[in-house]
């Protein structure tokens, strides 16, 4: 079982990578970054702001259990169905999280535009 120790949003004052996407996130950008217990071992993650929107949006929608599951049903709903053929592609699990075709099916109006600044805040 997961216990969350904390989950807030932070301005970063060095680049951390993303641990869902593997992307950087820039010095100075907004992030989420979560510490939590599991198997009584102590965890951090740092998640890009449109990852963490993403990725939450997907665990209700597709009543996941993993951050694979979501990214799966993610992919297998919204890419396979509204994709075009070359563009699906260049896709891989990581990119749909900045997808905005994805995005915009699965997040609301106003976490649609913090997602899109968060997109352009992304390094290699």
């Amino acid at each position: 079982m997961t216990n969350i120790l904390t989950d807030e949003q932070r301005k970063a004052r060095k680049a951390h990578k993303c641990d869902l996407c593997g992307k950087y996130i820039s010095k100075g950008a907004e992030y989420i970054y979560t510490t939590y217990v599991f198997d009584g071992h102590i965890y951090t993650e740092h998640r890009h702001i449109h990852c963490d929107a993403v990725i939450n949006a997907a665990f209700a929608e597709y009543d996941a259990e993993s951050y694979d599951e979501c990214l799966y049903g993610i992919w297998e709903d919204i890419c396979e169905r509204l994709c075009s053929y070359d563009q699906l592609e260049e896709c891989d699990l990581t990119t749909t999280l900045s997808c905005e075709i994805c995005q915009k099916h699965l997040l609301t109006p106003q976490f649609l535009e913090a997602s899109k600044k968060s997109v352009r805040n992304c390094t290699e």
